[in-house]
């Protein structure tokens, strides 16, 4: 019994190495795992951090793009308001400059108009001038003529008185 007491008690002891060189090992394991865990994380935060800069880095070249992007837009828009401005100034001077073509047109007519209107009034005044004149030379005539029968009629009238009185 005392063998087997023996064999028992070099197995428990034996057990009782294994089990402690399992604990010691499992401990190894668990730390080990735990180092591990810890480089993956630092590993994921680093990637992390690298994703991150790098979205950073291209955001930053995004919005960098939009405003060189906006920049020609602005610039592009301000050319072709430029260039509308400048059409507007040209159409508005040819309609300046037809506009006072048009109105020296006018001004020409109306001076060839009020001539004309004048020469008319001036021959018309010439026709009643005219008029005028043979009006009243038939009325000087006529005066003469009346004038000369009166003196006629009163020479005779001074004759019958002249012959009636001797």
């Amino acid at each position: 019994m005392q063998r087997n007491d023996l064999y028992v008690e070099d197995d428990m002891q034996r057990n009782d190495l294994y089990v402690e060189d399992d604990m010691q090992r499992n401990d190894l394991y668990v730390e080990d795992d735990m180092q591990r865990n810890d480089l993956y994380v630092e590993d994921d935060m680093q990637r992390n951090d690298l994703y991150v800069e790098d979205d950073m880095q291209r955001n930053d070249l995004y919005v960098e793009d939009d405003m060189q992007r906006n920049d020609v837009y602005v610039e592009d828009d301000m050319q072709r308001n430029d260039v509308y401005v400048e059409d507007d100034m040209q159409r508005n001077n040819l309609y300046m400059e037809d506009d006072m073509q048009r109105n020296d047109l006018y001004v020409e007519d109306d001076m060839q108009r009020n001539n004309l209107y004048m020469e008319d009034d001036m021959q018309r005044n010439d026709v009643y001038v005219e008029d005028d004149m043979q009006r009243n030379d038939l009325y000087v005539e006529d005066d003469m003529q009346r004038n000369d029968l009166y003196v006629e009629d009163d020479m005779q009238r001074n004759n019958v008185y002249e012959r009636d009185t001797l």
